[in-house]
């Protein structure tokens, strides 16, 4: 029989599992790495504790399921799902654990040693400490998958630089990155945090009063800037300027001022394009790792890519199962690469799967963006579907801009600045070729062209969903044509410079990132609407990649349709029809004497 305590006996303190650098507080339910607070989901921070409690024991499955999931059934998926959070979480390589092993069969077992001691008021005080401010009360909920690392960098690098804009293409996280960069961050400084969300803002001459009402400081017009310096001249605070991209002059002229001024204050702003502010450093926020496509892999080594982690753990909250098999991953993969990684999209698809499952949301994807919709009730209308962020962005680029965009839909790869410039001087002549630089550098600064700077020369590609909408917008404007024509012309141009230039065995493997847009540009001059002469001349330029990557059959089957297309417009005596029925003559001969 226990003993009972007398009345007003303190309870005893409770105990703390110290293993490596981390501490285990499991009557507070929080896990510290180094003093800090390591962000788990209730279910992974459960089973944690059980692991740690029987160390050196395999705890198994069913065991497990029940502690995570109490008086539930569920798939058996989950539980890796939540391993799987574990090891990133303690940063336990799977293939060399330092902490939880799996045991084939049977479950798990934390291998590492723990020593339990008491907790006299350390981890208490430590939570006084960070108590959230505002801005950390705001923060996500659960741990943003995928961005510890950019987060952790931006924390090191905010102290240093003091000014930074996280900038991205819109649904890709950079609101949640930042809330969470700052509720960590809150225990740093003096006067805390102070989060600006200037997304509802209808104009740029609101921020100053905007920000002067939050901070309680009385004043009004033209001093209104002076006043803010002045009252933050002496404060230790970070500052977070969320969604500035619409209010980009007042929020440069606003940071510009704090970084000269205003010594102990440091700024941390959202965009979709850079301030371009003295003094400023620029972190673009990329789309989360997908698996790669045609590559079996196992439900773990799946899980260790962010985007299927997210698109799966979203799933799941919403009580639909997923077995994670071969089948299973296939689509959750195809579907990661085809939202590339994009956390809003990933999002909003799987709302949908407990409506259509896996497959319809595959099939989905293949419609209108505008029906890749439902988004939480509370997010922002921009955030309420895909199509809805990418129009926010679009809606912001004048006349040309949106010309160029919606030009760069149809190449199917990425392209070079020579391509660019190509397309718009058969759309538009000269002068749209001149333009073309400053208009491509206006979609690369508003996160609406991503770019790869280590290629020469440098190369540029739209992200899937905003190719997508750059092609329903080329449709609904009846431009599909024209574009489609330009670029399979420009296709041609290059394929003909690639066969003067010298050949070596090599060179075909240099260019084989062109077969995308190859197959495109034939795509469509084959097609109904399409152009025979340019079918045949593209076909006939193009037969070195073809050859030369062992693509021999394919290229047969578009020898076969150019001269079919080319009998049926009555055109099979002219241009290249000759040369192409010689070549197809040869591969028969071929193919006979083979038999």
């Amino acid at each position: 029989m226990q003993p009972v305590p007398p009345p007003n006996a303190l309870p005893a303190p409770p105990r703390i599992a110290r293993f490596g650098p981390f501490q285990l507080v499991p009557a507070r339910r929080r896990l510290l790495l180094d003093g800090e607070p390591v962000r788990l989901s209730d279910r992974a921070l459960d089973l944690l504790v059980a692991l740690v409690e029987q160390r050196g024991e395999v705890v198994s499955k069913p065991q497990m399921l029940q502690r995570g999931w109490p008086g539930l059934v569920v798939e058996e998926s989950n539980l890796r799902v939540q391993i799987a959070a574990l090891r990133r979480a303690l940063r336990d390589p799977r293939d060399a654990p330092r902490f939880i092993m799996s045991v084939p069969g049977r479950g798990y077992a934390f291998v590492a040693d723990v020593a339990w001691t008491a907790d006299e008021g350390e981890a208490a005080q430590r939570g006084a400490a960070a108590a959230p401010s505002p801005a950390a009360r705001a923060a996500p909920a659960q741990p943003l998958v995928g961005r510890d690392d950019f987060v952790a960098a931006l924390q090191y690098e905010l102290a240093l630089r003091r000014f930074i804009t996280v900038i991205g293409p819109g649904g890709m996280g950079k609101t949640a990155v930042a809330r969470l960069v700052a509720a960590r961050s809150a225990s740093r400084y003096a006067d805390g945090v102070q989060l600006l969300d200037l997304a509802t803002l209808a104009g740029a001459d609101l921020v100053l009063p905007h920000l002067a009402s939050r901070l309680r400081v009385p004043a009004t017009g033209a001093g209104t800037l002076a006043a803010l310096v002045e009252h933050l001249r002496h404060r230790h605070l970070l500052l977070v300027l969320d969604n500035c991209e619409h209010v980009v002059d007042a929020v440069c002229t606003l940071a510009q001022a704090l970084r000269e001024q205003c010594e102990g204050v440091d700024v941390l702003a959202t965009s979709r394009e850079a301030l371009r502010a003295a003094g400023e450093y620029v972190k673009r926020l990329p789309p989360l790792a997908v698996p790669p496509a045609g590559q079996a892999m196992s439900a773990e080594q799946a899980l260790d890519h962010a985007a299927l982690r997210l698109l799966v753990e979203r799933i799941q909250a919403q009580d639909v199962r997923l077995s994670l098999d071969e089948g299973e991953l296939a689509l959750l993969g195809d579907i990661c690469r085809r939202l590339d990684g994009l956390p809003l999209a990933l999002e909003l698809a799987a709302s949908w799967v407990p409506v259509l499952g896996l497959a319809g949301v595959a099939l989905l994807l293949d419609q209108r963006l505008s029906r890749l919709g439902g988004g939480a009730r509370d997010a922002p209308p921009r955030h309420r579907s895909l199509a809805a962020a990418i129009a926010s962005s679009y809606d912001t680029l004048d006349a040309g801009e949106r010309a160029l965009f919606r030009q760069l839909g149809a190449f199917r790869g990425s392209f070079t600045l020579a391509a660019v410039e190509s397309v718009c001087r058969l759309r538009g002549g000269e002068a749209a070729a001149c333009a073309a630089l400053s208009q491509l550098g206006r979609l690369v600064d508003k996160s609406l062209v991503s770019v790869e700077l280590a290629e020469v020369p440098p190369r540029y590609r739209l992200y899937e969903s905003l190719r997508r909408y750059a092609l329903e917008q080329l449709h609904d404007l009846a431009e599909w044509r024209a574009a489609s024509q330009a670029h399979a012309s420009q296709v041609l141009a290059h394929c003909e410079g690639l066969m003067r230039q010298h050949m070596n065995p090599s060179w075909p493997q240099h260019h084989g990132g062109d077969m995308a847009d190859i197959r495109a540009a034939l795509a469509w001059a084959l097609g109904p609407d399409g152009d025979a002469p340019l079918a045949m001349a593209l076909v006939r330029a193009s037969e070195p990649l073809w050859t030369g990557l062992l693509l021999v059959d394919e290229w047969r089957v578009l020898l076969e349709r150019a001269l079919a297309q080319a009998r049926d417009a009555g055109r099979e005596g002219e241009g290249d029809a000759a040369w192409l029925q010689m070549h197809l003559a040869g591969l028969q001969a071929l193919e006979a004497a083979a038999g």
